[in-house]
């Protein structure tokens, strides 16, 4: 089990799945469901909605990190793996940088296929991603690889 300052990572064995998933926990609340169903290099990620707040709120680069750790872990319990192609576009995932005076750092918004799932801000402790509970709940399932690579132009579009 991987435990990064309250991410959690299972490996688990789901009846609605025919290969294994990897679990992503925050302080104990289930935050995402990586599958491979349509093969490694398809991996998909579902996103739940926060039980006790509207809001998923934690840091931008540890959430990267434990969606990182949780698709290689996936990986490496494949017994033939295959190379993991790495995505040039972000399918129907949009980054627009806003520029706002009062906000030190900016930030960025994330959209899929026109819907606002969320944003990338900076603060004193680094940056935040804030995933929208409301959007949350009418989409959650992505392909890995393009959350991902949304999530890191975000970063890098506010240095």
């Amino acid at each position: 089990m991987f435990n990064d300052q309250g991410f959690e990572i299972l490996i688990s064995s789901d009846l609605q799945y025919e290969e294994l998933c990897s679990e992503i926990y925050f302080e104990d609340q289930l935050v995402a469901l990586i599958t491979r169903e349509n093969g490694l290099e398809n991996a998909i990620i579902e996103i739940f909605p926060p039980s006790n707040s509207e809001n998923w709120s934690f840091d931008c680069a540890r959430f990267l990190k434990t969606v990182e750790k949780a698709t290689s872990t996936l990986i490496r319990t494949d017994e033939n793996p295959k190379p993991n192609k790495k995505s040039s576009n972000f399918g129907k995932f949009n980054v627009v940088l806003k520029d706002l005076p009062y906000k030190k750092n900016g930030k960025t918004e994330i959209f899929y296929d026109h819907l606002y799932l969320g944003e990338i801000s900076g603060g004193p402790e680094g940056l935040i991603i804030q995933f929208n509970g409301k959007s949350l709940k009418s989409h959650s399932e992505f392909k890995v690889d393009e959350i991902v690579s949304a999530i890191t132009k975000g970063k890098e579009l506010l240095r």
